[in-house]
């Protein structure tokens, strides 16, 4: 190559790379040898040859001219758009020529972006590297790179070359234009380019994973809720995205990771239509069985051919599987409108925010429309992790709200357990108490009749064999008073309020020859058992009687009241009474 070639090849690289440069030597604004960090996407030419194994290149390479950028699936600049170098995959170098200068010191090389892997050299010495060029290859398609030029590598006399080692895969390279410099122009960018692209994926890696691990341990406290399993399932997906933004080295073949990573954004599609329709408790069992045939359909798809076919059809499964997206942004819009909530808004404000991301993010990957590559980046995983942050406090939310109304209902079953168990020992205790009362009223019975039959019976002999009238009268009495105490241990217990007319009755029937008044006073009501009911009825009796018989009263009052635990009986009569004192 001849001088003046060296010399036009040299101006062309100063003129995209002489501002910042400038800057950061202090010099002049009209130098030509200023680099603009800035804005690095300027066309300049280059040279590229293919690639060994090992480099650098050979000294007979055959270098060819071309235009940086470049790219294995459009030329950004749609220059030579029949240069084929980067379209087949494989190996290549790339050689940028550069002046001579004396003062070199601290000088690096920044390379925003390159696909697959880059490494570089400077007049043959290896000044940094993107990883491994063999199967499966570095993947750096979206990482920065900052490598120091050695003050002792620059040639003082002639040209210096920097050449450009890239591994791509079929239709996945990309070589941008390298800038070179002082190092402390470039580390301010270099800093903030990572961090925007590697660090926030690896956030996003993190969150989402983190969620996916809390989304399945809700659906472990709640398994009647399947939405958290799916959430779990989406989130995954979009990890294992996240995950390729900024993983270099994988365990498995390339071909295969690509389909893993393209499966994975079809089903978290697909997976959040089903999800955010599950949380509004709306189902479509067709559409969604439709829905996940065509992802196994994409996914048979993606598997067939090498990557050239690849690059084809995964965008067209990925706009299919997106309109379900758009769909459910559209309805949770309406809904928003026709029932105004604050869930359905939180949803709808995501799923718009969500969508228009992937939208560029689709654009930029899988259209890659020239001008995005050159100034834009993938903006997915900064929306992704905010995204399962609010949904998994949502689903939080949503299951300790039902925690709370399944502990107060359990609760309320508890006190109503309680009243019911009170209930059901109360009844115990009278059926406990009613056995007791009947197997002693049985034992009262069989004992009264035997007595009925044997006493009776010498009664009743005793009214046929008297001596005279007086003892057969005695027999007589007697036996009948025994018919009586037998009649009456046969009467059952019952209410006092249905007890004391009874007795009201036998006394006014008492009292009737004689003229007498009965009245009946009743306060308050209580459960007599048969037992009590034999005593007071033969103590009414007897007070009756005794009132008629030996007070001639005119008037009687039965007076009877409970309080609490205590019946008080009371036999009140108006006939002529007795000295107290000499009776006692």
């Amino acid at each position: 190559m001849g001088t003046s070639s060296a010399g036009r090849i040299a101006r062309a690289l100063v003129l995209v790379t002489a501002c910042a440069v400038l800057v950061a030597c202090e010099r002049a604004p009209g130098d030509d040898a200023v680099v603009r960090v800035d804005n690095p996407w300027v066309r300049f030419q280059a040279e590229w040859a293919p690639a060994s194994v090992h480099g650098p290149p050979p000294a007979n390479a055959q270098w060819q001219r071309v235009t940086l950028p470049r790219s294995g699936r459009v030329d950004p600049d749609a220059i030579e758009p029949t240069s084929s170098e980067l379209r087949d995959g494989g190996m290549v170098w790339y050689r940028v020529t550069l002046p001579s200068h004396a003062q070199h010191v601290g000088w690096a090389v920044y390379i925003f972006r390159a696909s697959m892997n880059v490494e570089a050299w400077f007049n043959g010495v290896r000044i940094g590297s993107g990883g491994r060029f063999t199967e499966p290859m570095a993947r750096n398609w979206n990482r920065p790179f900052l490598w120091s030029i050695p003050d002792g590598a620059w040639q003082r006399q002639g040209p210096n070359h920097l050449y450009l080692r890239v591994g791509a895969y079929p239709s996945y390279g990309f070589v941008p234009p390298p800038l070179v410099g002082p190092q402390s122009a470039f580390e301010a960018d270099y800093q903030r380019t990572h961090f925007w692209r590697i660090t926030t994926a690896q956030v996003a890696f993190a969150v989402t994973f983190v969620t996916a691990l809390l989304g399945l341990a809700l659906w472990l406290v709640d398994r009647t809720f399947r939405a958290y399993l799916l959430f779990t399932a989406v989130s995954l997906c979009w990890s294992l995205y996240a995950l390729n933004l900024f993983v270099q080295d994988i365990a498995v073949p390339a071909r295969a990771w690509w389909w893993l990573v393209h499966v994975a954004v079809d089903v978290f599609f697909v997976g959040m239509f089903v999800f955010i329709h599950r949380v509004f408790g709306v189902r479509h069992p067709r559409v969604e069985r439709v829905l996940w045939g065509i992802v196994a359909l994409a996914a048979a798809a993606y598997a067939v051919g090498d990557l050239h076919l690849f690059s084809q059809v995964n965008p067209i499964g990925h706009a299919l599987l997106s309109l379900p997206m758009l769909y459910t942004t559209g309805w949770l819009v309406l809904r928003c409108v026709r029932q105004p909530g604050a869930e359905a808004l939180l949803f709808a404000a995501i799923m718009l925010l969500l969508l228009v991301v992937i939208v560029h993010d689709q654009l930029f990957n899988a259209i890659a429309l020239p001008g995005m590559w050159q100034t834009a980046s993938y903006s997915t995983q900064l929306i992704a992790p905010l995204m399962c942050i609010v949904i998994l406090a949502h689903l939080t939310l949503r299951l300790a709200r039902a925690m709370r109304e399944v502990r107060a209902a359990n609760q309320h079953l508890e006190s109503r357990v309680q009243v019911a168990a009170a209930r059901i020992e109360q009844n115990y205790r009278r059926e406990v108490a009613l056995q007791r009362e009947q197997a002693a009223a049985r034992e009262r019975e069989r004992s009264y009749r035997d007595l009925h039959d044997d006493l009776g019976a010498r009664l009743l002999s005793l009214v046929y064999h008297a001596q005279d009238s007086a003892q057969a009268n005695l027999a007589r009495e007697a036996l009948a008073e025994l018919r009586t105490v037998v009649a009456a241990s046969q009467v059952p217990g019952g209410a006092l309020s249905e007890i004391a007319p009874d007795w009201a009755v036998e006394a006014e029937l008492l009292a009737e020859p004689s003229g007498c008044e009965v009245q009946l006073a009743q306060e308050g009501d209580a459960h007599i058992d048969a037992r009590t009911r034999y005593h007071l009825d033969r103590i009414v009796r007897e007070l009756v009687a005794n009132a008629l018989e030996h007070g001639a009263a005119r008037h009687i009052t039965i007076d009877v009241r409970v309080d609490g635990d205590v019946l008080a009986l009371s036999v009140i009569d108006d006939g002529r009474g007795f000295d107290v004192a000499p009776a006692a």
